[in-house]
C-alpha cells in the first residue's frame, strides 16, 4: 500500500513528466512513463543510489502525514470552528538536541493553528555543561516559535526524569523551574506535563509525572511543579506578550538536511548540519541577541543579518532571493558546501549558480575534506584559528579577503571573504572553525550592525541568559542562571521583581539554576 501511494505521489508531483527521465535516470530503463513499477520506496533490500528518489521519499512521508492530519481535523473544523487545532511536534535525538528529522515541520506548521511541542532536554547529563545544553534548548524553542513567527505551547514536559533517554537522570533541585521558565522566556504560553500520574504498568510507568506511583504527591518533583505553578500565576500579566523582534535569522531547510546527509561525498560523520547551526547560534545566545530560524520561503528583509550555513541543496530562486536581500542592504553569511545541487538533487554544471557567485564574489574550486585528526588553520584579525573537517578552496572575483589558509596546497588562498553588493555585504566562511573564530567574527558584526540589545540588567558571565517578552506598554526580563554556582546581576535602573512583587535596584543575587523575572514599563 505504501509503495502504491509513493508511486501515485511521484506521478502526481511530476505529472508533466518533462524532465523526469533526466532527474531520475537511474530509476527508469526507458522513456515508457506508463509503468511505475520501477519507482520504489527506499529499502535496504533495494537500490538507494538514486538520491533524488531518497529525497522524494522524505517529502512524501511529510505530505502523507499532513494529508492524514488534515483529514483527522475535518470534523473538528466543522464542529468547533473557533477552537484552535494543534499537534504536538517533537524534538530529535536528545543527546544532540537535534531538530526532529523525519517530518518537515516548516511545511506541517502551515496546517496547525498554534505550534505545540514536547520538550524533554536531558538536564544534568554527564557530557556538557548546563549552559551549553541551555543554548541548544533555547535554539529548539526558537525553532518552534519561528515556525509561525508567534508564541507556542509546551504540550509535554516532565517534572524530573523520563523513561526513554539513554540515561534517565533526575533533574537537580531548581532545574525544573529553570528549564520551564526558559521556555516561557522564548515565547511559550504554557507549561504542560506528560503525565499527571505515572501509569500502573507498561513502558511509561517509570516516566516522570506530577504524581508518582511511589509516595504520590509527597515528592520533590511535585513540589517543583507547585513552584512553577506559583511562578506562572505571578506571570499572568505577561501572558500574551511576545518576544522582542529578532534582527538576526538563521536559514534552516529540511530538504537541504536530508539531501546533505544522503550526499555521497564529504564525510558521513562530520557533515553535522544541525550542529553547525548550533555553533553559529551560540554567539547570539550568549549575548542575549534574539534569533529566528527561518525557511527559504520566509521574507528575508525583516532581518539585518541572515546566516545561511552549509546550504548544499539550493534552488536558483533562493540564490536570486539572497542576492536581492544583499543588494537592498542586508548582511549575509554563507559557508563551505553551499550551492552544490538543485531541488531535484542534480549537480549544478559549469560555474554553478550565477547569482550566488555574484553575491559572494567568489568561485569555489573544490572542497577539501579533512580526517578528524587532520587540521588546517586560518589567519584573520591578526590571529590564527584552527580549521576542521572542511575547507572550500576559492578564488575571488569581486570579494575582499579577510582571512587566509595557513597550510597545505591552498596556503595563502582566501578562507574568509566579504563582498560589497549594492547597499549590503555578503561574507563567506570557506572553512569550518571552532567557536573561538565564530565568536571573534560575530563580535565584530554585532558591533558594526548594533545587534546587541540595550538591557537594564547587566550579567556577570555568559552562563546567565536574559530574554525579553513585551507588549505595547511593558517589558519582562527573564534572567536565568544556567550554572550550579550562584552569581549576581546588576540592575541599572529600578525594576519590579515579579515573584517577590517589589521594586529593586543595584546588585542582585541569583541562585544556582536560579530564575528572576523583572518588569519595566516602557
Amino acid at each position: 500500500m505504501c509503495q502504491q501511494a509513493f508511486r501515485h505521489w511521484v506521478q502526481k508531483k511530476y505529472q508533466t513528466l518533462t524532465n523526469l527521465n533526466h532527474a531520475y535516470c537511474g530509476a527508469f530503463w526507458s522513456h515508457d512513463y506508463t509503468s511505475w513499477d520501477q519507482v520504489q520506496a527506499p529499502s535496504p533490500l533495494g537500490d538507494t543510489n538514486v538520491m533524488g528518489l531518497n529525497l522524494d521519499w522524505h517529502r512524501f512521508v511529510t505530505d502523507r502525514t499532513i494529508d492524514f492530519f488534515d483529514n483527522e481535523i475535518k470534523p473538528l473544523r466543522a464542529l468547533t470552528p473557533n477552537i484552535p487545532v494543534t499537534a504536538n511536534f517533537m524534538g530529535g535525538n536528545p543527546s544532540e538536541s537535534h531538530v526532529f528529522y523525519d517530518l518537515d515541520y516548516q511545511k506541517f506548521a502551515k496546517h496547525v493553528d498554534i505550534v505545540s511541542w514536547d520538550s524533554y532536554p536531558n538536564w544534568s547529563n554527564g557530557y556538557e555543561s548546563t549552559a551549553h545544553l541551555a543554548m541548544k534548548t533555547a535554539l529548539m524553542n526558537d525553532v518552534m516559535r519561528s515556525l509561525k513567527h508567534d508564541n507556542y505551547l509546551i504540550m509535554e514536559s516532565t517534572p524530573s526524569q523520563v523513561n526513554w533517554h539513554p540515561y534517565n537522570r533526575a533533574k537537580r533541585p531548581g532545574m525544573h523551574e529553570m528549564g520551564s521558565l526558559q521556555q516561557v522566556a522564548h515565547g511559550a504560553d504554557s507549561v504542560l506535563y506528560f503525565q499527571l500520574h505515572q501509569s500502573l504498568g507498561a513502558s511509561e510507568m517509570f516516566h516522570g509525572a506530577v504524581i508518582a506511583n511511589h509516595r504520590g504527591s509527597n515528592t520533590r518533583a511535585f513540589k517543583d511543579v507547585q513552584k512553577v505553578g506559583q511562578d506562572l500565576q505571578s506571570l499572568q500579566a505577561a501572558h500574551g506578550t511576545t518576544r522582542t523582534a529578532a534582527k538576526v535569522a538563521i536559514v534552516f531547510d529540511y530538504d537541504n538536511m536530508w539531501g546533505l546527509d544522503d550526499a555521497r561525498n564529504y564525510a558521513n560523520e562530520t557533515k553535522k548540519y544541525w550542529r553547525t547551526i548550533q555553533e553559529h547560534y551560540q554567539y547570539f545566545w550568549k549575548h542575549d541577541i534574539p534569533v529566528e530560524i527561518i525557511a527559504t520561503t520566509d521574507d528575508l528583509t525583516a532581518y539585518d543579518l541572515v546566516i545561511d550555513p552549509m546550504h548544499f541543496m539550493m534552488s536558483a530562486q533562493f540564490a536570486t532571493k539572497l542576492k536581492a536581500y544583499v543588494q537592498q542592504g542586508g548582511h549575509l553569511i554563507g559557508t563551505y558546501i553551499t550551492g552544490v545541487v538543485d531541488h531535484d538533487f542534480l549537480a549544478y554544471q559549469g560555474d554553478g549558480l550565477a547569482d550566488l557567485e555574484a553575491t559572494y564574489g567568489i568561485k569555489v574550486q573544490e572542497t577539501d575534506t579533512l580526517y578528524p585528526q587532520q587540521h588546517n588553520a586560518l589567519t584573520a584579525y591578526h590571529q590564527a584559528y584552527q580549521v576542521n573537517d572542511y575547507c572550500d578552496v576559492v578564488e575571488t572575483t569581486t570579494a575582499q579577503v579577510l582571512g587566509t589558509y595557513q597550510k597545505d596546497f591552498y596556503a595563502g588562498t582566501p578562507a574568509v571573504t566579504v563582498n560589497q553588493l549594492g547597499q549590503g555585504a555578503a561574507y563567506y566562511l570557506a572553512a569550518r572553525t571552532d567557536t573561538d573564530f565564530l565568536d571573534a567574527f560575530y563580535e565584530r558584526l554585532a558591533t558594526s550592525l548594533a545587534l546587541k540589545p540595550a538591557l537594564p540588567v547587566i550579567k556577570a558571565n555568559a552562563k546567565v541568559s536574559i530574554q525579553v517578552r513585551e507588549n505595547a506598554t511593558t517589558r519582562y526580563y527573564f534572567v536565568i542562571n544556567f550554572s550550579h554556582r550562584p552569581t549576581t546581576v546588576t540592575l541599572e535602573v529600578p525594576l519590579r521583581q515579579i515573584f517577590e512583587n517589589q521594586v529593586v535596584s543595584g546588585k542582585q543575587d541569583l541562585a544556582s539554576y536560579g530564575v528572576q523575572v523583572y518588569m519595566m514599563n516602557k
